[in-house]
This record gives C-alpha cells, sequence and structure tokens, in this order.
C-alpha cells in the first residue's frame, strides 16, 4: 500500500496508539495542536495528502479552512480505523442518548468482540486484535467518513444536540445518517421507530431494518416492561438493575443488533444481572428516606427527560444545571409533576431558573456545584429521590462529566458517612 501523508489535527495529547499504528506502517504524520506549543508547527500544506480531524475540534478551524480550499481530504479517526480493518465485523451505536449504556449491554452479551470509539480505549488500540469491534460513533465522528460501512448498525434516537458545533438540526441529523451511508441490502439497522424523525428518514436507505418499538408490534415489541421479537418473548425483567422505560429500549435495541450478529442467541435472561455504568442513574445510598442517584451522563435536556420520567411517580428533589448552549427547554414540559423543587446551579442557571420558576416550581440558584452542595442539606425535607441530573454539559465547572459525577459521589459519600455514624 502506499503511505499516506497524514496530517493529525488535534491529538497531541491523545492516540499514541495511532502514532505506533503509522510508525509500524511506514507511514508519515505530523501533529497540530492548538493547546500545546510543542505541536503548534508550521503548516507546510503540500506535505500531506488527508487531514484526521479529532472530534473535538470546530468545523471552523483555520487548518480545516485551507485544507478545504486546496481539496485535501479530512476524515475522523473512525474512518481511518475503517479502512485498515475493513476485515472485521463492526457493530455500530449511535444516537443522542443511550450509546454507552447500549454498547456496554452489547459487549457484556457479546464478550469476544472488542469495544472502542467514544467509550473505553482509543480505537488504535486495537489496531493488531483479530478480534471484531462494537463501537460507540458520535456525530463527531460520523460527519467525517467518507467509506465508513458497519455490518451491523443501531440508531437508537435522534434530537437536536451539539447544536454549538453542527449550528443546525440538519447537520446533525445528516452527521448521524452517514452510518448507514454506504450500507448495503445484507446489512442491518435497528432503529426506534417510536422516533418520528428517524422512522422517516430511514426509509430510503436499503438495508435489512429491524424497528424497535414501545407501540408497533412488527420487529421488536415492548410491552408491559418485557421484550418480544417477532412475536416471541425474548426477555423478561427479574429484578432488572438498569432503571428506567429509555433503558428498556436500549435494552431493546442491543437485543436486536445480537440476534443480526446471531439469530440462534438466546441467553437474554443475563440482561438482569448487568450493572447500570457509574454516572448513569448510578444508586448512591440513602439520606433518611431519600434515594440518591448520580446521572452526571445526562449532558443534554433530552437526558434529563427520561431521567424524570424513571421517577414520574415519585417526589423529587432536582440539582442541575453547567455549561450555556442553544436548548429547547420546552423538551422538559412535559416530565415535570414529579419535582419537588429544583436546584441550579453553572453557567446557565439563570435560565434555567426562569424556566422552573415560570413553570410553578420552586427553583434556588447557585453560583456553582460546591456552593450547591455546600447548602444541600437545607432543602432535604421529605421527598423520595435526590437526582442529580445536570441537563449540561460540564465544561463550565469540570474537565468532563466523569470529573463533575466523582465530586459529586465523593460529596455523598462523606455526607452518609457524617450522618450516619
Amino acid at each position: 500500500m502506499i503511505a499516506i501523508k497524514y496530517l493529525l489535527l488535534g491529538y497531541g495529547k491523545s492516540n499514541r496508539s495511532l502514532e505506533k499504528f503509522f510508525a509500524t506502517k511506514g507511514i508519515y504524520f505530523q501533529i497540530y495542536d492548538d493547546f500545546l506549543s510543542e505541536n503548534r508547527i508550521e503548516v507546510d500544506f503540500n506535505g500531506f495528502d488527508c487531514v484526521v480531524k479529532s472530534g473535538g475540534i470546530k468545523n471552523d478551524h483555520w487548518i480545516l479552512d485551507i485544507a478545504r480550499k486546496l481539496n485535501k481530504e479530512i476524515i475522523s479517526d473512525l474512518e481511518l480505523f475503517y479502512l485498515y480493518n475493513q476485515e472485521k465485523i463492526f457493530i455500530t451505536v449511535t444516537g443522542t442518548n443511550g450509546k454507552t449504556t447500549t454498547v456496554n449491554l452489547l459487549n457484556y452479551l457479546l464478550p469476544e468482540f472488542d469495544l472502542g470509539g467514544n467509550v473505553g480505549l482509543p480505537l488504535f488500540d486495537y489496531c493488531d486484535s483479530k478480534k471484531n469491534i462494537i463501537i460507540e460513533a458520535s456525530s463527531f465522528m460520523l460527519e467525517y467518513t467518507n467509506s465508513y460501512r458497519s455490518k451491523i448498525n443501531v440508531i437508537l434516537n435522534i434530537e437536536p444536540n451539539h447544536l454549538d458545533y453542527h449550528l443546525h438540526f440538519s447537520d446533525y441529523l445528516n452527521a448521524k445518517l452517514k452510518l448507514i451511508k454506504n450500507a448495503v441490502s445484507n446489512d442491518y439497522l435497528v432503529y426506534n421507530a417510536d422516533d418520528p424523525v428517524l422512522t422517516k428518514v430511514v426509509r430510503s436507505y436499503n438495508l435489512y431494518k429491524i424497528p424497535f418499538s414501545k407501540v408497533k408490534k412488527n420487529g421488536i415489541f415492548i410491552s408491559e416492561n418485557n421484550v418480544y421479537y417477532k412475536g416471541k418473548l425474548v426477555f423478561k425483567p427479574v429484578n432488572l438493575k438498569l432503571q428506567g422505560e429509555h433503558n428498556l429500549e436500549n435494552i431493546a435495541a442491543a437485543i436486536g443488533a445480537v440476534l443480526c450478529y446471531n439469530p440462534q442467541y438466546s441467553d437474554f435472561s443475563r440482561i438482569n444481572a448487568f450493572n447500570p455504568l457509574s454516572h448513569r442513574l448510578e444508586y448512591l445510598g440513602k439520606i433518611g428516606k431519600i434515594e440518591v442517584y448520580n446521572d452526571s451522563k445526562a449532558t443534554n435536556l433530552t437526558a434529563l427527560k427520561t431521567s424524570l420520567a424513571t421517577f414520574k411517580n415519585k417526589k423529587v428533589i432536582l440539582i442541575c444545571g453547567g455549561k450555556r448552549r442553544r436548548e429547547n427547554y420546552g423538551t422538559l414540559d412535559d416530565y415535570l409533576s414529579s419535582l419537588d423543587l429544583v436546584l441550579v446551579n453553572g453557567e446557565n442557571k439563570e435560565t434555567l431558573l426562569e424556566y422552573f420558576q415560570g413553570k410553578g416550581i420552586k427553583c434556588y440558584v447557585f453560583l456553582n456545584l460546591q456552593n450547591l452542595l455546600t447548602e444541600l442539606k437545607t432543602y432535604l425535607k421529605n421527598q423520595d429521590v435526590l437526582l442529580f441530573s445536570p441537563g449540561a454539559v460540564s465544561y463550565d465547572q469540570f474537565q468532563n462529566f466523569e470529573e463533575r459525577g466523582n465530586y459529586f459521589k465523593d460529596f455523598i459519600k462523606e455526607f452518609l458517612t457524617e450522618n450516619n455514624n
């Protein structure tokens, strides 16, 4: 294979495995990273053929502007990984919410697969692996794919998200649909048939479609918490650890993908023992009779909505807020009945305060999460659930949702210790 020269854009701190891969293949590359002085190089645009763009780089970056004018190819590491691993079977999961739970559940059911992408290890850590692979694919990764083709595809849902990056919902949607752009008739798509946007847009794609739904009985059907496929019961929850209706949809999607890979698979009762992931409706214990949940992974209002739906029959004190960005707060309108009061913090605190007070819900505002937690005890009365579900990204106060969730968990752990002695 003729060596292609790559410029790695935004990979100064990450993807050492990618650099190692290039070295073993004898492929020339350079790194440009705005945030590291040693990687703010003078770029020779005649010296490379292709830009490998990190998901953290916005589309208006000056290098991308010049690369487009010079007709340089721009790809993501997902596309690059595919180009060198086309012999593998890919199971790829995308959607606005539920991706991480679904891919981890898939890997739990299919442990013979690797797991990478937006979760776990960087993709090129698997460049020497002989295993097939399950991938969590974000819109950032899919947007810059050209030839990427996955044998088994899952689209969980599509709602407006990342509009500070994509600018328009149509751009976000088109990035997601790149997943099935190159699909052929014997590839598979498992998709949410209750999502009106998704149902409409997938009609024109020529591959084997398996819908999952709480309404439509063809394909995978969810009824009274049971999951059916082609009219046959395939999963019955018994002491299921994954809470919430949204997780039943994730389970249905995972079952569909597994059956695409192995139609004879029948051991779905194992799902009952699957442990929820950290920061995703993670149960932390009780303060008196109040159950405490860490849902720091709720980085948008749709995720917050699904968390509220989980506790629709309980009295909830909600902690939310984070970085300000364009959002449709009306998304929450039908999910507020369980709220006893709301504690808001972060960059978007004033917007949240105005929204909740406008809905007649008692709401208190704090500068940041630290200040809020210091005063938390004052507001704990006779609620059933304390729900930390920010509904926003974390970058106003924390590096990522994990750091934010761990901060909350550490506080609750200390609070429980102090109040149970």
